[in-house]
């Protein structure tokens, strides 16, 4: 997808956050053990919860290993230009 001019990309930790949340589900997972199964601390989801911080670089990429995918770009959004 072209990127307009006017507009930038920010991460969307709340898609992120949802899509893990659903496999989370689908497997009768606790977040514990996701956290243990992809390398992270577990705390790593309390911050993306309630505080929509993102993870770090290495964290985001062992949470894409986990979910089996590493493309980022499901999880990019497009906001207008502050200009």
């Amino acid at each position: 997808m072209p990127r307009a001019a006017d507009s930038a990309r920010v991460f969307d930790v709340e898609a992120l956050f949802a899509v893990l949340d659903k496999r989370r589900r689908s497997q009768r997972l606790t977040w514990r053990q996701v956290a243990t199964a992809a390398g992270i601390a577990a705390s790593t989801f309390t911050r993306m919860a309630l505080d929509s911080c993102s993870p770090d670089a290495e964290n985001l990429c062992r949470l894409l290993l986990w979910l089996g995918d590493t493309d980022v770009k499901p999880y990019l959004r497009e906001v207008p230009d502050a200009d």
